[in-house]
């Protein structure tokens, strides 16, 4: 993938943004399922044969379409591997994201893969992104680490999460909860180590797909 996404023929296609068939033809590979990804939308752009002729689609191009396709694509069992997949692309992270998913076929069956996410760049910006997924036969595949500690959050965590990605310093979400700043910062630091996160940035990637800000979701 790493050698695709930086060749030149791949880079030209990228940055006029001439998505047709006939251009994409290069990450048509016989293989394997592949998903290119606006990351800045965070919508599918188009898919090979494989990933077409399994989803039972007429085309290989999207337009129109959001980020609803994602969700009606996989097993509800595996959410968190999507999420972790979706927060992946529109953080614009350098790395590689290897997970595990159950996709729906044509004929409503859901089978397992594994795959890799790429973000790539153009002029220094997370533009598009790459998934490159394959069949298995394996059913006890390792559990996403992204959002594990999701069901760990405490709700006083949940609260300090709520007032942090509002805007919120620590000394005023101290004053607010009537805490000291010792405390909110060793709850952030918590907050941080249960979602495998480094800032608040990715941290708002997360809460916004899961709607944590909103006390009336659970």
């Amino acid at each position: 993938m790493e050698e695709l996404i930086s060749s030149e023929e791949f880079i030209d296609v990228a940055r006029k943004g001439i998505f047709t068939n006939e251009k994409l033809e290069i990450i048509n590979c016989k293989k394997y399922f592949v998903t290119l990804h606006d990351c800045k939308k965070l919508r599918p752009i188009y898919i090979n044969d494989n990933q077409k002729n399994y989803l039972g689609f007429q085309n290989n191009l999207f337009r129109g379409i959001d980020n609803s396709y994602y969700f009606t694509t996989v097993h509800p069992s595996k959410i968190v591997s999507l999420v972790d997949s979706l927060i992946h692309i529109s953080s614009g992270k350098p790395d590689f994201l290897n997970s595990d998913y159950r996709l729906k076929n044509s004929l409503g069956k859901y089978e397992y893969f594994i795959g890799s996410t790429k973000v790539f760049f153009i002029n220094d910006k997370s533009t598009y992104a790459l998934s490159v997924l394959k069949k298995t036969q394996d059913k006890a595949l390792k559990k996403s680490k992204k959002l594990s500690g999701f069901s760990k959050i405490t709700s006083r965590e949940r609260e300090i999460i709520t007032l942090f990605i509002s805007g919120m310093q620590t000394k005023e979400i101290a004053a607010h909860l009537f805490l000291s700043e010792h405390t909110i910062k060793s709850h952030i630091k918590s907050i941080y180590k249960k979602f495998g996160v480094n800032n608040i940035r990715e941290l708002f990637a997360i809460t916004d797909f899961l709607k944590l800000d909103d006390p009336t979701e659970t």
